[in-house]
């Protein structure tokens, strides 16, 4: 049995290698059920402590599984975790299994989530372990029904999402907590996977052959075709021509600093409104040249584009918020809107001369 633990063990290390979190596996519901059976015999024959540190990858994606396939919001996550460890209920085990987790991350170079914990005052070990499962299969409902309403209000990538739902939480009122997290700080992996979702709504043929081609978890593709047939028929995309997307970006031998770039629209009678609210600026503009407004320190920047032939679209971009820093991309100058996964090898900081920043 040891020597099944050991390749299973190396078998998942090397599927996490150069990986952020452990949403990445793919994990099925077979196989996770396949994994929990050998974490049963592994705190069988081994203390908690003894298992973490021999297969530090099989306990970590026995814990995340559980979150994806067990989680039930108001039932909680550690009653079925160790029932399906055949462990006592203590809070003794629940400590030794949420500092193991931590402690794995470590080992297998995955993403902490820190920040996660301190900002949100989010429980320290169920959120983290929920995080690394991306969306639980309790909350796919909730999360179909967001992406949805954003699909109607015209958006047509994670871009658009994203800097709505950053900018304006209360979207996410009587969401699951789990999903607010995931896409919010998930990084690129939540936003790939935003991007083939909104993708899967606008493809033709069965759910079945238009997941695989995204290479959707098979959860996904079950609760899905699930979620099409209760309502009677897949998400559609409102727009069907993508319209151009205005980018913040920044010159640094320019005393302007930040400016939107709003590209000429190829519509009838286009207009760009840019708006920043707390910094009293609300221009119009019309869209049939390109053009660049200074920008003003604010929480987020407004663009709407309105046209005669089509509904308006609006990009909130989030700038002076949680952080009171800008971070801008070398090779393009362009606003790298999401900070939480900067994986650059040189990036612009822009910042106000009261903020301390530090390097490490």
């Amino acid at each position: 049995m040891a020597a099944l633990f050991r390749e299973k063990e190396e078998e998942l290390r090397a599927r996490l290698k150069g990986r952020r979190m452990v949403f990445e596996l793919g994990l099925s519901k077979r196989e996770h059920s396949r994994i929990s059976e050998m974490v049963a015999d592994c705190f069988w024959r081994y203390s908690l402590r003894r298992a973490w540190s021999l297969y530090p990858a099989l306990l970590a994606t026995f814990l995340v599984g559980e979150g994806i396939f067990s989680w039930s919001g108001h039932k909680g996550y550690w009653p079925h975790v160790l029932g399906a460890a055949r462990l006592s209920r203590t809070q003794a085990n629940q400590s030794a299994l949420g500092t193991g987790f931590e402690d794995s991350l470590k080992v297998l170079r995955l993403q902490s989530f820190d920040d996660l914990i301190f900002k949100e005052g989010a429980l320290r070990f169920v959120s983290h372990i929920l995080i690394h499962g991306g969306v639980p299969v309790y909350s796919l409902v909730d999360f179909f029904t967001l992406l949805e309403k954003e699909i109607e209000r015209g958006a047509v990538d994670a871009f658009d999402l994203l800097g709505r739902w950053r900018a304006h939480h209360t979207v996410f009122t009587n969401i699951d907590r789990p999903i607010q997290r995931f896409v919010l700080w998930g990084g690129e992996y939540a936003r790939n996977l935003l991007d083939r979702c909104i993708e899967l709504s606008g493809m033709t043929g069965t759910v079945v052959e238009r997941a695989a081609e995204l290479e959707l978890p098979d959860y996904f593709v079950t609760e899905y075709d699930k979620y099409c047939r209760q309502r009677g028929a897949a998400l559609r995309p409102v727009h069907s021509r993508k319209l151009p997307r205005p980018h913040v970006e920044i010159d640094p031998w320019d005393a302007l600093g930040p400016v939107v770039r709003l590209p000429a629209v190829d519509r009838v009678g286009p207009r760009w409104h840019v708006t920043a609210g707390s910094a009293g600026l609300d221009l119009v503009l019309d869209g049939f040249q390109d053009q660049t407004v200074p920008l003003p320190r604010a929480r987020a920047w407004e663009v709407t584009l309105e046209a005669a032939d089509s509904s308006p679209r609006t990009w909130v971009i989030e700038c002076f918020g949680d952080v009171p820093v800008l971070f801008f991309d070398p090779a393009n100058g362009h606003l790298v809107q999401d900070w939480r996964s900067l994986t650059m090898d040189a990036v612009w900081v822009l910042s106000s001369s009261d903020v301390r920043s530090a390097i490490r």
